[in-house]
């Protein structure tokens, strides 16, 4: 594994990035971390998160219900 500078962003269903928990100003060494977000600034709705690092790129949908 090698070491990266991850980009982790909460997108709205509009592509707007709002929250980005991890900006990749950091540089991390290759492995495993856990990333915890505060989610009571998001309205209700439907949102991607969206993760980038290296040429690696993941995304996962899900939604605020309040």
């Amino acid at each position: 594994m090698e070491d990266a500078n991850p980009e982790l962003g909460i997108i709205n269903s509009l592509g707007s990035t709002v929250l980005m928990p991890m900006d990749g100003s950091v540089s991390y060494k290759g492995g495993s971390y856990q990333v915890q977000f505060n989610s009571q600034s998001l309205p209700s709705g439907a949102y991607s998160i969206v993760f980038r690092a290296g040429d690696y790129r993941a995304s996962e949908r899900f939604v605020v219900i309040r």
